[in-house]
């Protein structure tokens, strides 16, 4: 079930949407919010780098930008993050983010609201692995609970959750890293 917004927005590109284009909410998740700051998605470094994912995802980023999906995607809607989110993207950036890019985060949390983390009790249940974690549950219960869509790169969680019978409401994007301090 595609809908036009993404037949219009991705045309071949590995994003998905599983969404009434109609949705007035938009829940983001670490991935989501990483990939939004990211200086991959600011700056996309045209040379070769030393590190084989950050090239692969600079390379991912020259064919398909990431940001002007997420705006899109985002564009007129009302953002939401839950605090357990926020907590886990401010400390990873914090942590591993250069200074332009928790300048970005900040910025960027400025446009969000953060809410309560109100996950269902339907997601919280399912059975925690390498692909299913805490953090994620909690995400994506928030989002679930709030009955809006979940914008993330998440994939494993998605496939996983689905096949334990969980139909989540989601933007599927690729993913971007931190890169900053490596470039």
């Amino acid at each position: 079930r595609h809908s036009k917004m993404e037949a219009e927005c991705m045309a071949g590109q590995r994003d998905s949407l599983r969404v009434d284009s109609s949705e007035t909410t938009v829940n983001l998740d670490v991935s989501t919010l990483i990939a939004w700051v990211s200086e991959i998605t600011h700056r996309c470094p045209r040379d070769h780098l030393e590190n084989k994912f950050l090239n692969q995802q600079a390379h991912d980023e020259m064919r398909a930008p990431v940001l002007p999906v997420l705006m899109e995607v985002t564009k007129g809607r009302h953002m939401i993050v839950c605090q357990a989110a926020v907590d886990r993207f401010m400390s990873i950036v914090s942590s591993l983010g250069g200074p332009m890019e928790l300048q970005r985060a900040r910025e960027l949390l400025e446009h969000i609201e953060v809410v309560p983390d109100e996950p269902s009790k339907k997601v919280m249940e399912l059975k925690e692995n390498k692909q299913i974690k805490h953090l994620a549950k909690i995400v994506f219960g928030t989002g679930y609970t709030r009955n809006t869509i979940t914008l993330t790169s998440n994939e494993r969680f998605l496939r996983v959750a689905e096949r334990q019978g969980i139909e989540l409401k989601y933007y599927l994007h690729q993913p971007r890293s931190l890169a900053e301090l490596k470039l």
